[in-house]
């Protein structure tokens, strides 16, 4: 039988969400958020610290210049092969250029003249810019002594000096016999005269300033 009053259907069951399972979802956002805000934290002060990091502070000092002025440097230069010569007293160049003099001949026009002792110890060269005597090739010039060539510049200035092996200056005793100059005579050529005399052995002078050698197997002076 049907009543005469309407009744109402019964509501459904809610299919909504439980209040439990918003209440984490809820919490898992806060966690989230709060996890997001403490990285972001880090990563500003990791990149503040890569920025810094290898950085120094250097603290520069500028010290005005001195005044005062340092003392003077003098450079002293060592004198050339001819500082050997102030360890020898000089001479008198008196009586020797006192020899019959010998016209030079040729070797004027050739430029260069060559004269050797009698003894073939000593080949001497004359030139525009020099008079220059050697011992023969691989001897030394004078007994205890290292060198090897003596000579007096246009300039008046004289030296020993050592030639290498290979100069042209310094040939064999064969060869200095073919230019031997008789004793008691002189030459001038060039500006220079060169005398060979056989008590005081070779004397080479540059005229204008009176300087030069003398030479002998045993001694050695200048003037």
């Amino acid at each position: 039988m049907t009543s005469p009053y309407p009744v109402e259907p019964p509501e459904p069951p809610s299919r909504g969400p439980s209040r439990l399972v918003i209440g984490l979802l809820i919490t898992l956002a806060v966690l989230v958020t709060v996890g997001l805000v403490v990285f972001a934290i880090g990563l500003v002060l990791d990149n503040d610290g890569t920025t810094n990091r290898g950085k120094s502070t250097v603290t520069v000092t500028e010290t005005p210049p001195s005044t005062a002025q340092s003392p003077a440097t003098t450079t002293s230069r060592s004198p050339a092969s001819s500082a050997t010569t102030t360890t020898k007293p000089t001479r008198s160049p008196a009586g020797l250029f006192g020899n019959a003099p010998l016209s030079p001949g040729m070797c004027e026009s050739n430029g260069l003249c060559r004269l050797s002792s009698p003894t073939g110890n000593f080949m001497c060269y004359i030139d525009a810019a020099r008079a220059t005597c050697t011992a023969p090739r691989g001897e030394k010039l004078i007994n205890g002594q290292t060198v090897n060539a003596i000579s007096v510049d246009e300039a008046g200035n004289t030296e020993l000096a050592t030639l290498s092996s290979g100069s042209e200056k310094l040939i064999d005793r064969p060869e200095i016999g073919k230019h031997v100059f008789p004793y008691g005579n002189q030459v001038t050529a060039f500006g220079f005269t060169c005398a060979v005399a056989e008590s005081t052995g070779v004397s080479c002078r540059q005229d204008d300033s009176g300087k030069g050698f003398s030479v002998t197997r045993q001694d050695y002076f200048f003037f």
